[in-house]
C-alpha cells in the first residue's frame, strides 16, 4: 500500500494536526468549508449544499442522510485527490459555510440583524486569522478576492472527525456525476 503525496508541499499536514484544536469553532468550519471548496467543483454545490438561507432548507439538508449506490469492490472513486485546489470566492466560502454549520441556539437578548452582523464581523475576522496562520491563502489581490485551501486531506479529515462533521458525504466523487 503505497503512501499518496499532499497535492501542495506547502500545505498543512496532518502532523500539524494538534495546531486546530486551539482554533475557535467557526474557524473549524470554515476550514472544512475552503477544503470542499477547493476540491468540489463548483457545478456540484447545488447537489451537496442548500442553495438558500431558508432554515428548512439547511435544516433538511443536514439532516438527511444521503444514501449512495454500492460500487464494485465496495470502494468509491474520490477525484479530491487526483485535482489541485482550486481558488474559490469569499461568497463560495460563505455559502457552503453557513449550509454546514450546526444550528446554533440563538443569543438571548440579540435581535436576528445584532447577531447577523456579529456573525459577518466574526467570521471576516476568523477569515483573516486563518490566511495568517495559513490555513488559507489569498490566490489574487483583486477587490474580490479569492482564495486557497492549505489543508491536505488527512489533515481535514482529522478536524472533521473533531467537529463530528461527516467529510465524506460532502466530497465530490466522479461517480456521482
Amino acid at each position: 500500500s503505497s503512501s499518496s503525496s499532499s497535492s501542495s508541499s506547502s500545505s498543512l499536514s496532518s502532523s500539524s494536526s494538534p495546531a486546530y484544536r486551539n482554533l475557535p469553532y467557526y474557524s473549524k468550519f470554515l476550514i472544512i468549508s475552503a477544503y470542499l471548496a477547493a476540491y468540489n467543483p463548483a457545478k456540484s454545490d447545488s447537489k451537496y449544499f442548500a442553495s438558500s438561507y431558508d432554515d428548512a432548507v439547511v435544516a433538511t439538508k443536514k439532516n438527511k442522510k444521503r444514501k449512495r449506490p454500492p460500487v464494485a469492490g465496495g470502494k468509491r472513486s474520490y477525484s479530491v485527490h487526483g485535482r489541485n485546489p482550486q481558488p474559490f470566492s469569499i461568497g463560495r466560502l460563505m455559502s457552503i459555510f453557513w449550509s454546514i454549520i450546526p444550528d446554533q441556539s440563538e443569543r438571548e437578548g440579540e435581535s436576528e440583524e445584532e447577531e447577523n452582523l456579529l456573525n459577518c464581523f466574526v467570521l471576516w475576522t476568523q477569515i483573516k486569522t486563518l490566511e495568517r496562520l495559513q490555513f488559507l491563502h489569498r490566490a489574487n489581490r483583486d477587490s474580490f478576492p479569492l482564495y486557497r485551501c492549505n489543508v491536505d486531506n488527512e489533515f481535514v479529515r482529522n478536524l472533521s472527525q473533531n467537529v463530528g462533521f461527516p467529510l465524506m458525504n460532502y466530497l465530490y466523487r466522479e461517480d456521482d456525476q
